[in-house]
């Protein structure tokens, strides 16, 4: 088992930190081009369909005894 303290992400979970905020602006940065173009919209809807489309969602069952 692994513990928190060999995580080197941990510090990222304090979500309002300084640090955590300055990385996700870094990430943000690097990023930002793939979502400038005039096709993102276009792709974000399609996206947004294929994930709420209820035929792709799976919801827990009853196998038996077993969820």
């Amino acid at each position: 088992m692994v513990s928190t303290d060999d995580d080197p992400w941990r510090w990222l979970e304090e979500i309002d930190s300084a640090p955590a905020l300055a990385w996700v602006r870094a990430r943000n940065a690097e990023t930002g081009h793939l979502t400038a173009g005039d096709g993102f919209d276009d792709l974000r809807s399609q996206i947004r369909e294929i994930l709420a489309d209820e035929r792709r969602i799976s919801y827990p069952a009853v196998h038996g005894e077993y969820w």
